[in-house]
């Protein structure tokens, strides 16, 4: 009797460390705020980016080309790369079937958010949008498109020669001083306007991403 009170016990006792090692084990449920486990998530986190639960998408400090942006698309690279090198799955295994659901609506990579001064009638530079090679070269210039033209003033876009000022930690931070091409957001208000104006621009810079930037101009 003594001995099938022991068996019961000493099985009821593993079944508990059992269940508590299966909850141990079990992934933690992602919270409905929370990013997606995804490389984009990774790569941000890896940077330091900051997530905005409230508005469920991520930012970077600082303007275009600051060191996080870089890293963070250096990543991304070196996920791709690491994707590459895996043997590729049959076409067979891997053609898409059609689908009746709606087409997803763009998200930008990254969103960003720039103020900006000027006096009025004065034409001055917003962005200087440009890739940088790992040795210091040109690459291509990037597409920049116009999403929110500004209500007071104009925005021009022109091709121009850029000198490289990274900060320190950037991955091209070694380039700084070198000049390569890039593409100059210039904003003019309307004559004799002062107040607030904004313009929304959408940048392709031809490595597979497209990011949205929006710039607050206090025109004075």
């Amino acid at each position: 009797m003594l001995t099938r009170a022991f068996s019961i016990a000493v099985l009821s006792a593993a079944s508990i460390v059992l269940a508590i090692t299966a909850a141990a084990a079990a992934p933690k449920k992602r919270g409905p705020n929370e990013p997606s486990n995804t490389p984009m998530t990774a790569c941000m986190t890896e940077v330091g980016a900051r997530w905005d639960a409230y508005g469920r998408r991520w930012w970077f400090t600082g303007g275009a080309g600051n060191p996080q942006e870089q890293a963070y698309y250096d990543c991304l690279d070196r996920i791709a790369n690491r994707s590459m090198t895996r043997t590729s799955t049959p076409a067979q295994q891997t053609r898409s079937q059609p689908s009746n659901t709606a087409k997803a609506t763009f998200v930008p990579a990254v969103q960003e958010n720039h103020q900006r001064s000027v006096f009025s009638g004065n034409e001055s530079r917003s962005a200087a949008m440009n890739n940088v090679k790992m040795d210091c070269s040109s690459g291509p210039r990037p597409h920049v498109r116009i999403v929110t033209p500004p209500s007071n003033g104009a925005i021009h876009l022109r091709p121009i020669r850029y000198v490289v000022d990274r900060g320190m930690g950037n991955p091209r931070s070694h380039c700084n001083g070198k000049t390569v091409n890039a593409v100059g957001v210039f904003y003019r208000s309307k004559a004799k306007h002062a107040g607030a104006d904004s313009v929304v621009l959408e940048v392709d810079f031809k490595q597979g991403r497209v990011n949205r930037y929006t710039y607050a101009i206090q025109v004075r």
